[in-house]
């Protein structure tokens, strides 16, 4: 059973989930999602991000964040959530790990509103 804790965008598990998950990308993108992020849009009360466990080891993760409408995406609304770095390590795929995660962030979003 995967074991959700929410983290610091910056906490030394999330980082390397984050590193793995950008080598993801360049693998099968040709490069990293470039995409500015700072770690204080992952935290309360404008964002959130989890690690998920299994005995302990870390192995998968991901996190929302509040955006700001702008012009250039009229579908884009003030307070709308991004979800970013959304990632199951391969060797833990096959077991609903991401639908857990994708249901807790989710669940996060819709609570702060």
């Amino acid at each position: 059973m995967l074991d959700l804790r929410p983290t610091r965008y910056d906490h030394p598990d999330a980082v390397r989930l984050i590193a793995e998950v950008q080598a993801f990308y360049r693998e099968r993108y040709g490069d990293e999602d470039a995409t500015p992020l700072e770690p204080a849009q992952f935290a309360e009360p404008r964002g959130y991000f989890v690690v998920g466990y299994v005995d302990g080891a870390a192995l998968a993760c991901g996190g929302w964040r509040a955006r700001a409408a702008v012009p250039a995406d009229p579908e884009l609304c003030d307070g709308d959530s991004e979800i970013k770095r959304m990632f199951v390590a391969p060797a833990h795929r096959g077991h609903g790990h991401a639908r857990t995660v994708l249901a807790d962030l989710e669940r996060a979003s819709a609570a702060a509103g």
